[in-house]
């Protein structure tokens, strides 16, 4: 076989890959044939190929990184998410089997509404030990380090499990981020600092900005295209906490863990931040001033929290 024959086969070989998706196979091909031009460029026509083959070389890298770049899994319809917990709770114990039908949502990569799944679970007292180590988990997966630290710490402030099951949280949350290379140490139960903890970088010329007041947009639903504002209780890094109040009680179903806003105005003292953010964490309030009303932990896209500009 010629030097001619031999780089059409590649090429060949190359677009038939690249049909049945198979890009890293299909990029090699190409390559391949790429060498042989330039070998034997008088032979292979170089003038006219090595553009060409090129050119398709350029299309497989930009398909392999718009998969790359592909961050959230398909979004399932409800009924079908519905579907896959029952159908993967396989235990005869009850609570077992709730546990085992949110875990079925993470394997199909419906990550927000396990999230939302494992707080239910974790609230009504249905094994919070897994739950929670599931919620943990899936604040990974969803690449949310610094809610999954704030979590930790809420539920080492409000005594939420034992220490010795917070012991074992705090190592696998330690593990989680440093596969992620994230170098971190995070403090045990008894041993927790009064300042907060974040995975998000400081910058000493640009520092956080301390929120007091987030302003909603509703995408969808009833309450779409309102805009509603609530007090911040509490800050660590870009992860918040705010009220809804009781007399808004009716809200609770759209703050569901899980859920995502791309339209939030964060206000400080000097600066108003434009950003999108995701609940991870929702908690009934049972006492004080805004008792009835519900705490939502909300974890804000980090790179909109530095050099906002003044309102």
């Amino acid at each position: 076989m010629s030097e001619k024959e031999q780089m059409r086969s590649l090429v060949k070989e190359a677009r038939l890959y690249q049909e049945q998706g198979l890009l890293a196979e299909s990029k090699a091909k190409y390559m391949a044939a790429l060498e042989i031009v330039r070998e034997n460029r008088a032979s292979c026509n170089a003038e006219t190929m090595i553009p060409a083959i090129e050119e398709w070389i350029q299309g497989v890298e930009n398909a392999l990184i718009d998969i790359n770049q592909a961050t959230t899994s398909p979004r399932l319809a409800n009924e079908l998410q519905d579907l896959i917990r029952s159908s993967f709770s396989f235990s005869d114990n009850r609570d077992t089997a709730a546990i085992e039908g949110a875990m079925a949502l993470v394997k199909f990569g419906q990550h927000e509404r396990a999230l939302a799944e494992f707080h239910r679970l974790m609230d009504k007292g249905i094994l919070p030990f897994a739950a929670a180590r599931n919620i943990i988990a899936c604040l990974g997966a969803m690449s949310l380090p610094d809610a999954a630290v704030a979590q930790y710490r809420q539920w080492v402030s409000r005594n939420t499990l034992p220490k010795g099951e917070l012991e074992y949280i705090r190592v696998f949350l330690e593990n989680m981020l440093e596969n992620e290379g994230i170098k971190r140490n995070v403090s045990s139960p008894g041993n927790m600092p009064s300042g907060p903890e974040t995975c998000w970088p400081k910058d000493k010329e640009e520092p956080l900005l301390e929120i007091s007041l987030v302003s909603v947009r509703f995408e969808e639903g009833p309450m779409r295209d309102r805009v509603m504002d609530f007090q911040v209780t509490f800050q660590s890094g870009n992860v918040i906490s705010a009220v809804v109040p009781a007399q808004q009680e009716d809200l609770s179903d759209i703050f569901a863990p899980g859920i995502r806003f791309s339209e939030l105005e964060c206000y400080s003292p000097s600066a108003l931040l434009r950003c999108g953010g995701m609940v991870f964490g929702k908690t009934r309030i049972s006492n004080g001033p805004d008792q009835g009303g519900y705490l939502l932990d909300i974890t804000l896209d980090g790179r909109g929290l530095k050099g906002a500009a003044p309102p």
